[in-house]
């Protein structure tokens, strides 16, 4: 088989991870149902006949009695009468035609469900839920020990959780690309919503072009011990919302997941990640329907032409593209890309942690005002090459063998940012990528400042919350609509537009309107005098109404004639029973009245004498 060529050069990338904590996660407590107290709801294979002579009948009915049901009825699509509650004591025979009822027990729910799930017939019993109409219901995650111990301090920060009740966003709807080292899918709290290609295939390896998006191992087959790193991003947007352990922060949209490392003996992380992988992955991403690209590694220097076609694609795509600044501490007189592009959310880390034995887990979060001190910051003031910062210490992923990974870098900052983007295209699905960057660099009205143990210099970084970010529509400000005319006279202040042709057909030949919409309304006699233009702003709210003059033109059917030339007279004989309009379009000699040399003016233009001037 003819060997591929691959391009030789190695892409040095720090995956931006400066620490981990192995643990394993056994839920201490019990997650409560909310469903109906002494109910439940059963499926039974064929009709039942109570009191039937039957030993069948008998038999059925006394199980069912043994295991806690005390009286149950038909659940009928059709209800015609008041419906009866059947017991084994009635005593007629009497035959029930459904296959679901709804049963009165007395004991508990859950223990119940599963006596009954052992009678031949009855094809499952569960406990009759209790649902309400199109509101919230909080992940019971957010019960767990270990999303109160671990996720609880940045969902609150960022407010995660109010952004998922106030706007019932959780990312449905929206394919969020992870491009990483590789992903243990099998892991018990991974996402269930996995993107698929439709031949079984939730991603891609760009680094030997294959669907293998499996864990890193070396030589003897063993997963290297940065191997994580992957599923521990992919998890921090995506973990499954199943009460385990954590939760993902836009648990219900899909990951497509993109490989780009390869094993490497001589590397200090034991892998390697090739400028050709990542460009393979990107592609694949845009050419599979990603709403969102997020990358959690960096390099630093001048940004490969390679890196900026892939990503100009993408972004021109319409997709939203994240990336994280690193891990080096370094002021931006070294910039890391691709986090520093002017089309890529570049995301910095907030916070530090200290060890301390009289918690629980043995450290606490400190410096929630200040980054990080491991994360790269931007010096220009104007945040001109990172963007935006957001918790990046102990942030908890999916792990493997039972453990979740808990981790800390802006590798972890930067699908938090990613997660809330998911929050918002999921929300808003018809904002374009400029509207969603938009909303991220302008949303947030919280600061944090550089790390005093890093840097004397204060600079300030915005934070990102997905509470503001959804909520951004409703304050987003709305620029006046600008108007932009064609040697015309404008008054914003009498709200006149004037100086158009005699004869004009489209408004639009003369004005421009940014920012906004219009509406030319014509006159009852044309488009001439006293019509209207209407501007909109970008909400589609009423800025301001303008009334047309055509010079000369007053009885509005935009020509001037011998007919606006008796109009002239009798607006000089009674001039207050005429609009204010056609006085400004009689005053032709613009001398600040309409007289008799107003008159002769449009007297002679109306038979040929060319002495309108429109201006």
């Amino acid at each position: 088989m003819k060997a591929k060529k691959y391009l030789c050069i190695i892409f040095s990338v720090i995956l931006a991870v400066v620490c981990s904590f192995p643990t394993s996660y056994a839920v201490d407590e019990t997650i409560e149902s909310e469903y109906a107290d002494g109910q439940l709801i059963f499926k039974y294979e064929q009709p039942l006949q109570l009191n039937s002579s039957t030993d069948e009948s008998e038999n059925i009915a006394d199980e069912l009695n043994d295991a806690g049901v005390t009286d149950f009825e038909i659940l009928d699509a059709v209800v015609e009468e008041e419906p009866t509650f059947l017991t084994s004591s009635v005593a007629d025979e009497e035959t029930i035609d459904d296959g679901m009822y709804l049963a009165e027990i007395d004991g508990d729910v859950q223990k119940i469900c599963k006596e009954l799930e052992k009678i031949d017939g009855i094809e499952y019993a569960e406990p009759n839920y209790l649902m309400t109409l199109d509101s919230f219901t909080m992940p019971t995650d957010t019960k767990t020990s270990t999303y109160k111990n671990y996720c609880k301090w940045y969902f609150d920060y960022m407010q995660i959780t109010e952004a998922w009740t106030q706007f019932e966003s959780t990312g449905s709807g929206v394919t969020v690309a992870v491009i990483d080292n590789g992903y243990d899918t099998s892991y018990i709290d991974f996402s269930t919503h996995l993107w698929d290609d439709g031949n079984g295939h939730c991603g891609y390896n760009g680094a030997d072009e294959s669907y293998d998006i499996s864990l890193i191992t070396d030589d003897s087959g063993a997963v290297i011990s940065s191997g994580l790193h992957g599923s521990n991003v992919a998890g921090i947007i995506g973990m499954a919302a199943n009460g385990i352990a954590g939760v993902g922060a836009a648990y219900d949209s899909e990951l497509m997941l993109l490989k780009c490392a390869e094993y490497s003996s001589t590397s200090t992380s034991k892998y390697t990640i090739r400028l050709s992988s990542l460009v393979n992955c990107i592609n694949f991403a845009v050419n599979n329907g990603a709403d969102i690209i997020t990358m959690s590694l960096s390099a630093s220097g001048t940004v490969p032409s390679s890196i900026k076609t892939a990503i100009n694609n993408a972004v021109s795509n319409d997709i939203a593209v994240f990336a994280s600044a690193g891990n080096n501490a370094a002021a931006t007189t070294t910039t890391y890309y691709p986090a520093c592009m002017s089309n890529v959310i570049g995301v910095m880390a907030i916070g530090t942690y200290v060890k301390d034995t009289t918690v629980s887990k043995g450290f606490r979060i400190e410096s929630t005002d200040q980054l990080s001190d491991f994360s790269n910051y931007d010096t220009t003031g104007t945040n001109q090459y990172y963007d935006v910062a957001a918790p990046g210490v102990a942030i908890v992923g999916c792990g493997t063998n039972g453990q979740a990974t808990v981790s800390s870098g802006t590798s972890q900052a930067t699908p938090l940012v990613a997660a809330c983007a998911a929050l918002y295209r999921s929300a808003y699905p018809d904002e374009t990528v400029d509207q969603v960057y938009e909303a991220l660099r302008n949303s947030p009205t919280r600061y944090v400042t550089t790390n005093s143990t890093v840097t004397t210099s204060t600079y300030n970084y915005k934070v990102v919350d997905a509470y503001e970010l959804l909520n951004y529509p409703n304050t987003r400000p709305i620029p006046d609509p600008e108007i932009e005319t064609s040697d015309l006279a404008v008054d914003p202040f009498n709200f006149y537009i004037s100086g158009l042709e005699e004869g004009f057909d489209d408004i639009t030949d003369y004005i421009t309107i940014e920012n906004g919409t219009s509406l030319f309304t014509p006159s009852e006699n044309g488009n001439g005098t006293g019509s209207t233009l209407t501007i909109y702003d970008a909400r589609g709210n009423e800025f301001a109404t303008y009334t047309i003059i055509v010079y000369g033109d007053i009885n509005g059917d935009s020509f001037a004639d011998g007919q606006d030339a008796v109009l002239i007279s009798s607006i000089i004989d009674s001039p207050d029973i005429y609009s204010t309009a056609q006085g400004c379009a009689a005053n032709v000699n613009f001398d600040n009245s309409v007289n008799e040399d107003d008159y002769m003016i449009v007297a002679n233009y109306a038979i040929g004498l060319d002495i309108v001037t429109q201006s």
